[in-house]
């Protein structure tokens, strides 16, 4: 689904946060929001989830406005990962992620053997089948995102929002996180656009980069092209130490 900005800004009360912003989300990327704190970059996801109105602007899907798609619809077609989602008590992790296909249910009908077999698939792909039955409470954060995880890939959506997902993880939880997003996408040709804070998560992740700067995007493209020495000093105020790992991909040490 190709997902267009038009002219977006947005305001919190006097305060602007996002300014005359224009730009075009291709089918089929994972695309990472950078920047330092304040710069708009949780904003910018909650605009795309229509959770926020612009205060000018707007933003197309496939040429259709974003505020002309009925919410069911939209539903349908677009899966958001909070940043902190709620933790259910006594609801099992199979039973969360069915609850990614209440967007394709109508208010009388059952479960189908469609739904069963999209929540099977999520499960077996981010690693849950051990761990179905489990409380969702009484799980590792790494095992709830996880599973939070799974129960977007069961709506089976066009495009996939996250807002920070591996905030809080320890780096082993990070990068399974992410292996199972990746494969995920993959596997749908899904849309992502994430907020992401590490660096080096952003450059091994995401194949293009919005870097967030003055309320607009200061820089954008392909992770290793956006994240040189130059840039990050110039936009995160700090001195990085880059090089290549042993595996080919740049790293970024501060």
């Amino acid at each position: 689904m190709k997902i267009e900005l038009q002219n977006i800004s947005a305001r919190y009360g006097k305060k602007t946060v996002l300014r005359n912003l224009d730009f075009v989300f291709n089918p089929g990327k994972i695309y990472g929001i950078i920047g330092a704190n304040g710069t708009g970059k949780s904003t910018l996801i909650k605009i795309l989830a229509r959770i926020l109105t612009p205060s000018t602007g707007k933003i197309t899907w496939n040429g259709k406005a974003l505020a002309e798609i009925s919410s069911k619809n939209l539903a349908k077609k677009l899966a958001l990962l909070p940043q902190h989602p709620p933790i259910p008590e006594e609801l099992s992790v199979e039973e969360l992620v069915y609850l990614g296909r209440l967007p394709h249910q109508s208010w009388c009908r059952r479960y189908t053997e469609r739904d069963k077999s999209a929540v099977m698939q999520a499960l077996a792909e981010c690693n849950l089948n051990g761990l179905k039955q489990r409380l969702v409470n009484t799980l590792s954060g790494g095992e709830q995102q996880r599973a939070w995880l799974a129960l977007t890939l069961a709506q089976q959506p066009e495009t996939l929002l996250l807002d920070e997902p591996a905030t809080g993880l320890d780096i082993k939880a990070q990068q399974e996180f992410f292996a199972y997003l990746r494969a995920g996408q993959a596997q749908r040709n899904l849309t992502v656009i994430m907020v992401i804070h590490d660096l080096n998560s952003a450059l091994r992740n995401c194949d293009e980069l919005l870097l967030l700067h003055n309320e607009s995007i200061a820089v954008h493209g392909a992770a290793a092209a956006v994240l040189t020495p130059e840039n990050v000093t110039k936009y995160f105020q700090i001195t990085p130490c880059c090089g290549t790992a042993a595996d080919g991909l740049p790293y970024i040490l501060t």
